[in-house]
Order: C-alpha cells, then structure tokens, then sequence
C-alpha cells in the first residue's frame, strides 16, 4: 500500500469519527442529558425548568463572578458573586451548596472559603441548638428557636396569611437546610481555617470576622460587675465587653463593610454600636452615639439596599404574621417606622443614613470615630455576641 493510499484511509477514519462524536453531542443537547452540567455544579439547587437569573445588586471589585447551571438548556449563566449569598438563602440542602461552591472554578478563591464558612458557621450554630454535637460554644451564638404554632381559635387566620408565612419560615429554616450535617458537623476551627485562608486570598470580610474573633476572646467583666455575684439568669459573657479596638481592628471593619455584601453588614454592623471598655464609636457632625431603638434596626436597614430581601418575604416580617398575625406590612422599613422606632430613632436614622450609605459605597468612613471615655449615652451592657453569618433564613 502506497503512502497516498495509507493517508486517504487515514482522513476517512478521522472523518468518521468526528461525525459520530459530533452526532452525540447533538443527541446529549436534544435529551437534556447531565452529562454535559457541570458535575461539580450540578448540585446547587436552583429550578431546573427555567434559567435562573439573579442581577446584580451592586459593582464592586470584590465580587466576583458566580454561576448558576440549568439543566434545561445547559446553560452556564454568569452573575455577580454578591448573589452568592443570595443564592444561599434558597438553598434546599447548605452542605450540598457548600461542596459545589467549594469546587466551583467560576467563582473566587476568596468568595468560595468566606462563604463556606458562613454556611458551615450557620449550621454549627444550628447542630449545637439541636445537640448534633457536643462542643462548647465560646463564640458563636445559637439561633432563635422555632417560632411558636398558630393559634388554635377557629378565627385566628382567616385569609391563611399566617399558615403561609409559617410554611414559608419552616420551608427555609436552619433546622432542615443543615440536615446534611447532622454526621458531619464542622468544628469552630474548620470555620476558623476558611476565613483564615479567605482572608490570605485579600478577602476583607473574612479579615475582619478574624479580628473581630480575636478581639472578643478576651472579654473584660464591666466594672458594673466585678467583685459582686453573677445574677443565675445572666452569663459572664452578657456582663463583659471586648477591650477597646485597635485602628487596624476598626480599618478591617470598615473595609469589610465596604464590600457592600449584605452578609457582612447584617453580621459585622453591629460591632460598631455596642460598648467596649473604655469608649465607643460616635457618628456624624454631632458624633453621636447610635440609639438604643436603631442599634438592631440600622444593620437591616442598611442592608437592604444592597440586595437583602425586605419585602413580604422578609424573615422578619414572615415571623411577625406567623407569630402576632400582623401580615399587612409590606416593607422591613414600614414594619420599623411604624412599630419598632421612636421619632426620634427616625430622625436619627434618616439623618445618618446617607452618611452610612455613602461610606459602604465609597470606603470613606471619616464621619465615624472612636472615643474614650465611653460616649455620652452609650450602653451599659454588652449586645448579645454577633449572629453567625446571616443567610436571611428564620
């Protein structure tokens, strides 16, 4: 056989089996087959009828790209990585969520282990509460228990407002989206490692939760307090305030809520309001302090223009018709103007407001300061300690 020969049975062996791989690629389009998802993706929860988009909820460097896999048209859809954490409030199963973002080479390094961490630092929380595990809880807090069964009066929910809101609440509780980890519960020092390794990567919002760990593993006892009887109904830890933050603690503060993702802001804000040993951060022209009606209402507040859900949905205001039957409000912002704020909490509010705003879009905190001794109308008493990362569930 010639070499012209040997050559032209060459081309037409290729050719064929270009044309049989390229009919089943068609064939795997045509049957919808999960052969062409990304395995590692696969598994977020996301419907699988209809291409899922979330927008954007603000530009910023730090935000990387995320993905969300359909398998209807086998799409990859690029979103901005500030939805991840709105992705994960929908999340049927949180570990199942964890592990594809963790293998996901779509999103930052950084966003996958900060993210990771909040949702392991979620159900830690919720493994604790449910006794999954026995190890003590110096800093993480437990979640709210669940919430209480509607009344049995054959009137108390005629519309079935508040038999929705409760489906919804119990639809998106901890309790269930952690099941997964009820064998493999993750220790404090896993959570630990991952903001460890986020904020190596540059992530601001991991440094910061660090800083904020350190600072509160040692505790002062107020002075309120010393040499006197612990009440049984109160902990040493409601009775003791972290020692006074470094500049550099309350750079990494700020520079994570300059991220505007609203997981930091609901679970690093509060920081700025509570007492510290010997002072206190004061806000604005008239460097006040925050009020006692804002200090819990502000984080949310804020939040809310930068992607967290405060609408009918919100948890919030799903627990308030669940639990008191008031199912009419529309908005967080309403429920709090009407009901949790005195004028004044108002008008403080809408006068630092803007200055809050600009500061998380801008990185320019100079209206805040922190001063010794303790400010003018500042609290007594210690905030119970942070929430775990809030994924907006009840």
């Amino acid at each position: 056989m010639n070499r012209k020969s040997i050559l032209l049975i060459t081309g037409i062996v290729l050719t064929a089996i270009l044309v049989f791989l390229a009919a089943g690629y068609f064939y795997l389009i045509k049957h919808d087959s999960p052969l062409l998802v990304n395995d590692a993706l696969a598994v977020l929860p996301v419907k699988q009828t209809e291409i899922v988009k979330v927008n954007p909820t603000v530009s910023s460097d730090s935000f990387s790209e995320a993905i969300v896999v359909t398998k209807k048209v086998n799409l990859v859809e690029s979103i901005s990585g500030a939805n991840v954490w709105l992705a994960m409030q929908q999340a049927s199963d949180l570990k199942q969520f964890r592990d594809a973002l963790l293998a996901s080479t779509h999103i930052a390094k950084k966003d996958r282990l900060y993210y990771a961490a909040a949702i392991d630092e979620a159900c830690y929380a919720t493994a604790l509460r449910l006794n999954w595990t026995k190890e003590p809880s110096k800093y993480f807090v437990l979640q709210p228990r669940a919430i209480p069964l509607l009344s049995n009066e054959p009137n108390s929910d005629p519309t079935g407002a508040r038999a929705t809101a409760i489906a919804k609440l119990q639809s998106e509780n901890y309790d269930k989206a952690c099941q997964s980890y009820k064998y493999a519960v993750p220790s404090r020092q896993n959570i630990i490692d991952n903001w460890t390794l986020a904020a190596k990567e540059g992530d601001a919002r991991s440094a910061a939760m660090l800083s904020d760990l350190r600072l509160r593993e040692t505790l002062v006892l107020l002075p309120d307090f010393q040499g006197v009887n612990i009440p049984n109904n109160m902990s040493q830890q409601q009775m003791s305030v972290p020692p006074d933050p470094s500049s550099e603690h309350t750079r990494l503060l700020q520079a994570a809520l300059s991220t505007g993702d609203p997981s930091a802001i609901l679970t690093l804000g509060p920081t700025l309001v509570q007492r510290y040993e010997n002072g206190g951060y004061v806000f604005g022209e008239r460097r006040e302090v925050i009020s006692d009606g804002l200090r819990e209402t502000l984080w949310p507040l804020l939040a809310c223009e930068f992607g967290y859900d405060c609408g009918a949905n919100n948890t919030t205001l799903l627990r308030l018709c669940a639990v008191r039957g008031i199912c009419d409000t529309p908005t967080l912002d309403e429920y709090y103007r009407g009901s949790r704020l005195s004028p004044a909490d108002i008008e403080q509010y809408d006068r630092l407001r803007p200055l809050f705003l600009n500061a998380i879009r801008s990185g320019d905190w100079s209206f805040m300061s922190y001063v010794i001794p303790r400010p003018q109308g500042s609290r007594n008493v210690l905030l119970p300690l942070r929430q775990p990362s809030n994924l907006g569930r009840g």
